[in-house]
């Protein structure tokens, strides 16, 4: 009995869980199998043999990063008589009109750099892997570029914060190279804030789309104060 029940627990430790499914959301392809034509014969009669169903199965797969260049096409119109300057057709806005970057390749680097946490070296090398070369530079210039465009935009998730029954906050100490009048040495202080439930009170309020703030300052106060 005794190895009967240690036999029983090798097999409920050797047991696989049933595998989780795949999320209704993720798009699927299709891929139809057919059986060759001189397989669809009766094997016994010699006769073709009617479809009467399919087995489905589903396995994960995944598209390779891309990159696509986004040609725009702005019109020109002028007068024949040319009693007005010619004019074009406006381009979309756009977070950095002058630079080469869409809105959609910054929010995908500052997406690798500041959430996934990868240097920009890495980003850099990455992308060189799938044909495009994208200096740490450019991606370090445009990051600063973007940071002041969409200031607007941080400060009103600023304000959602502060309408928070509460703030969840931590600190960390950083080292700022190049910072205007300080030493390269010199701690900086770095504060993770993120405010939690907001409540079905508030427009911004959604547990899918969490406010995280991460504010850097260049001192702090024994008490918290920055100075």
């Amino acid at each position: 009995q005794d190895a009967a029940s240690a036999s029983n627990k090798k097999a409920a430790i050797r047991a696989r869980g049933k595998r989780r499914p795949i999320p209704p959301h993720v798009r699927r392809v299709d891929v139809i199998l057919e059986l060759p034509e001189d397989k669809r014969l009766c094997p016994g009669c010699n006769q073709p043999m009617a479809e009467i169903g399919e087995q489905v199965s589903e396995q994960i797969d995944i598209i390779p990063l891309q990159f696509v260049v986004t040609r725009f096409h702005r019109k020109r119109y002028a007068c024949g008589h040319r009693d007005h300057k010619p004019a074009i057709a406006p381009r979309p806005p756009q977070v950095l009109p002058k630079s080469n970057a869409t809105n959609a390749f910054l929010a995908m680097l500052m997406t690798m750099k500041y959430v996934d946490g990868l240097p920009l070296a890495r980003i850099e090398n990455i992308f060189e892997r799938m044909g495009l070369k994208v200096p740490r530079v450019t991606q370090a210039r445009w990051m600063i570029q973007s940071a002041e465009q969409l200031k607007p935009l941080a400060e009103l998730l600023w304000k959602v914060q502060l309408e928070a029954d509460h703030l969840l906050m931590d600190e960390t100490t950083v080292q700022v190279l190049k910072e205007k009048g300080r030493d390269p040495t010199t701690k900086s202080y770095m504060y993770g804030l993120n405010e939690g439930d907001l409540g079905e009170n508030l427009a911004f309020a959604s547990p899918m789309i969490p406010v995280d703030r991460v504010t850097c300052l260049p001192g702090c106060s024994r008490t918290g104060r920055a100075t």
